[in-house]
């Protein structure tokens, strides 16, 4: 006998939020192996792209989301947020320099301690979504 499964109970696809959320904790766990294996730079990226996604979740769930006329960066975009938004923007602006050297081959000075600072800013900055809805702007 064939069994019925609605589309709506059998599976919940988890919002824009939750994708972009799971995508960073991807790239965190990439960033990981990249340290492990010494390779810095490439850690860094990882750790930087994954900001970018835990930023974009916080946004998707503001009305930010929805403009039509709104600024490109996530950065940006965050910083129109709400305070917490703008706080949130502002811990990761260094970061955003920081990475653009790296990547470019100006900044070879990058320690592994930098990427772990990154990282754990970034989970919590993770954490946070979970624990407190982004302000509306």
């Amino acid at each position: 006998m064939n069994t019925v499964v609605s589309a709506t109970t059998g599976y919940q696809r988890p919002g824009k939020a939750g994708q972009l959320l799971h995508q960073s904790a991807m790239l965190q766990r990439e960033a990981v192996a990249m340290l492990e294996r010494g390779d810095i730079t490439v850690a860094l990226e990882y750790a930087y792209r994954a900001a970018l996604r835990v930023a974009g979740a916080w946004v998707s769930q503001t009305p930010i989301a929805r403009r039509v006329r709104k600024p490109q960066g996530v950065w940006a975009q965050l910083e129109l947020s709400g305070e917490a938004g703008q706080a949130w923007a502002r811990e990761f602006h260094p970061w955003s320099t920081l990475r653009a050297r790296a990547s470019m081959g100006l900044e070879v000075d990058v320690d592994a301690a930098k990427v772990r600072a990154l990282m754990s800013l970034v989970e919590d900055f993770a954490q946070a979504i979970d624990g407190a809805a982004p302000m509306a702007a």
